[in-house]
């Protein structure tokens, strides 16, 4: 298996990886002839990954494989560091069974810049599917605003509870002795220069649910991937799917799927 690939932005690229950082230490790569994905649970099998990056995201895509498609092991802090270097200027990438080299040309003073790293070998133990199930409430708003609120809002506490209703976005802080707290979105109408606009669209009047604070706040190393952040919800024990579009006019996305706390009535 032979893939040359040149993705547009390499910073995005490093973005990405960033994003996986503290969720997962290692995954497969699944690289097929319509792109690549990573579908891998955590290690306590609470929060899932799922990033899915089409061939249309790439400016050139090109597998040589005999297979359908082609895994490659990866361990998410090494390749990170490997990336830190990189600019937003197009990304070159070349991977076959052993290694993967990366190389960006006349990005900055450099003329050209290349690192190579190993490949890790990584049985398919934690790999999963998204759950395959309409989500009924979705509310859509800034990213930054997500990112900063998961900054901020939840070191003491162990609980979070997000409610989706027609009108509103809440987060409730729970878990602490001492204080607890609601912060609440409210439904804006469509204005694209309103940056802490707020979309909903449920058809449910209301679902609410609890998650780990401990894995929920990880999701704001996601900040730099794209302006908006989807927060889908079902109820019940199904998962919460928290989703980031990649690219502007493709259909690659990053998204978590997190296991909620089961709340006692």
């Amino acid at each position: 298996m032979v893939l040359t690939a040149c993705y547009p932005d390499g910073k995005l690229f490093h973005s990405l990886v960033t994003s996986l950082e503290g969720i997962i230490d290692e995954c497969l790569f699944t690289i097929s002839a319509g792109g690549i994905r990573i579908s891998r649970l955590d290690n306590h099998q609470v929060v899932m990954v799922d990033l899915w990056l089409p061939k249309e995201s790439f400016l050139r895509y090109n597998l040589r494989c005999k297979d359908d498609e082609q895994e490659l092991g990866v361990s998410i802090p090494q390749l990170k560091k490997v990336l830190s270097w990189m600019t937003a200027d197009p990304m070159e990438i070349r991977a076959k069974k052993g290694k993967v080299i990366l190389t960006q040309k006349r990005a900055g003073m450099y003329e050209e810049k290349t690192v190579e790293m190993p490949t890790i070998d990584l049985d398919r133990t934690g790999e999963a599917q998204p759950p395959d199930q309409p989500y009924d409430c979705c509310a859509t708003f800034s990213n930054n605003l997500f990112s900063t609120l998961l900054r901020t809002h939840m070191e003491n506490h162990d609980t979070v509870a997000l409610g989706i209703t027609k009108t509103s976005f809440v987060i409730e802080l729970q878990g602490n002795d001492h204080f607890n707290g609601i912060t609440r979105l409210h439904r804006t109408t469509a204005n694209p220069d309103n940056t802490l606009a707020l979309k909903i669209d449920t058809r449910t009047p209301e679902v609410r649910q609890l998650l780990p604070t401990s894995q929920f706040k990880k999701f704001s190393h996601a900040s730099e991937i794209c302006r908006t952040v989807d927060i889908a919800m079902i109820g019940g024990e199904e998962a919460v799917k928290v989703s980031f579009n990649v690219g502007d006019d493709t259909e690659g996305y990053l998204a978590f799927y997190i296991a909620p706390k089961i709340e006692q009535n």
